[in-house]
């Protein structure tokens, strides 16, 4: 069995769904390419995690994408044929767990008065990624 043929196919298929395939297409044909060179039968959560460390480093959210697109195609395989094992969901992470910022406040510039049960605060604020004894988190 020929990946890129079955390629071909899911391919077709998704386009007469509706579905616009230009960037999916791309990564599948990397992935289909690699699983033929390998001379593998079916895929399996191996063979999609061993393409992806063989490709370029790219970002968090990039190998999520080549991921999701390659576990949605052996989804449809395995629907195919239920040799073809399809990796499980969240297997590679797709979002970056970012830093709250803290806003840095100098005591001295804020205000006793209020505005609308609100504080007035200075314009010498800045964000930073280490809280100091005088931060609010938002």
């Amino acid at each position: 069995m020929s990946f890129l043929a079955e390629l071909d196919c899911y391919l077709t298929v998704r386009r007469q769904l509706g579905a616009d395939l230009s960037t999916d297409e791309r990564i599948l044909r990397r992935f289909a390419t690699f699983a033929d060179r390998d001379d593998v039968e079916y895929v399996n959560t191996n063979l999609v995690m061993r393409w992806l460390e063989s490709l370029p480093s790219a970002s968090p959210g990039t190998r999520a994408t080549r991921f999701r697109v390659a576990r949605q195609f052996a989804e449809w395989l395995h629907g195919m044929d239920p040799k073809h094992e399809a990796p499980p969901r969240g297997l590679v992470p797709g979002r970056v767990q970012r830093v709250h910022p803290y806003i840095i406040v100098n005591p001295k510039s804020l205000r006793s008065s209020s505005t609308f049960g609100r504080p007035l605060m200075a314009k010498n604020t800045h964000l930073s990624a280490d809280p100091p004894a005088t931060a609010v988190r938002i």
